[in-house]
């Protein structure tokens, strides 16, 4: 076998021609690959008060979003820098939920929530 056999031969991926993909298509596939998920964040600008309620809230209604686009699993996360310079992270909302909040007495400075799908 020749050298130019030898590359025609052992491409990892098989060369299709005329095969078109959606740039949404083709941004997912690149994203999975490279173990990069697609990511929105978003800031919220000045002070908030925010209760337990408002929180639960929220995942409330990204879980019903996720289930409009036929996500059927994903991990939430949440995280708190609290006021004493001290990190609470769960790395499930079910650990977030088990947590006593009457017990912390500290005021939170900035809270992180993480959807992973």
């Amino acid at each position: 076998m020749n050298s130019s056999q030898t590359s025609e031969n052992s491409s990892i991926v098989p060369q299709q021609t005329g095969t078109n993909m959606s740039l949404d298509d083709f941004k997912s596939f690149y994203y999975q690959l490279n173990a990069k998920p697609d990511t929105e964040i978003r800031l919220l600008p000045g002070k908030k008060t925010l209760e337990l309620a408002d929180i639960l809230y929220i995942n409330e209604q990204i879980q019903a979003k996720l289930r409009n686009h036929d996500v059927t699993a994903s991990i939430g996360s949440i995280n708190f820098i609290l006021s004493n310079k001290k990190i609470k992270d769960y790395s499930t909302w079910a650990e977030f939920e088990r947590e006593n909040w009457n017990t912390i007495n500290e005021r939170i400075q900035t809270v992180t929530i993480s959807w992973v799908l």
